[in-house]
């Protein structure tokens, strides 16, 4: 990947019966994250031996499957994962809005304070210093490194 992007792993931890992460269909919660885990992983290591259009490939049907079990934080880590792989290749246009889309999600989810938040500013921001727009790259990567200091 890009020097400077995260790429998420996945790690399923259940879901109770009440939960929002719930899939619809009526698939049992562990079938649902154990599969979305799996594209996850999958794609995470296709992505590190620059296998993209398998990696791109495994991040939608991780994206598929959360947005199916309508799992924010499966959802967010799918669009980070598939905008690091269109960013890994100069897709910048296409990562753009995949990374605003993870954004947007986990600061209403999480907070603007939570470090996934950060975690996506910086890969934003990655994304913007790599297509040599550095003047949308500084306030993100600032924003980004004040979790930090």
């Amino acid at each position: 990947p890009t020097p400077g992007l995260s790429v998420q792993s996945g790690q399923y931890g259940g879901v109770d019966a009440g939960s929002p992460g719930l899939p619809s269909s009526g698939q049992s919660p562990s079938r649902s994250g154990v599969l979305w885990d799996t594209y996850i992983e999958q794609g995470s290591s296709a992505l590190k031996q620059h296998h993209y259009p398998e990696a791109e490939g495994m991040f939608k049907a991780a994206l598929s499957e959360a947005e199916r079990s309508e799992n924010k934080r499966h959802i967010s880590t799918s669009l980070n994962n598939l905008a690091a792989v269109c960013d890994a290749q100069n897709k910048f246009a296409e990562a753009e809005p995949l990374y605003y889309r993870a954004l947007g999600i986990d600061e209403k989810d999480l907070g603007r304070d939570h470090p996934d938040v950060a975690m996506t500013l910086n890969n934003l921001s990655s994304l913007f210093f790599n297509s040599g727009k550095y003047a949308q790259a500084e306030p993100l990567c600032r924003r980004a490194l004040a979790f930090f200091y």
